[in-house]
């Protein structure tokens, strides 16, 4: 009655070790947009500041 569920448990092995992939996969994926979005955000951030400056250099020129 049980000469069947080797396999069938050597079958579901393999398929969570492939799911636990695919997990680490995405996992992966997240991280490496997490990070382009962190170094966006810093950019943007640089941005508003140099402008910031700019501004009030051109509101120091107009006065």
């Amino acid at each position: 009655m049980l000469s069947g569920s080797g396999k069938a448990v050597r079958v579901k092995t393999e398929y969570l070790k492939i799911e636990a992939k695919h997990v680490h996969s995405n996992a992966t994926q997240i991280q490496g947009t997490h990070r382009q979005n962190q170094q966006q955000i810093h950019l943007l951030n640089y941005a508003e500041q140099t402008c910031t400056k700019q501004n009030i250099s051109i509101l120091y020129l107009l006065s």
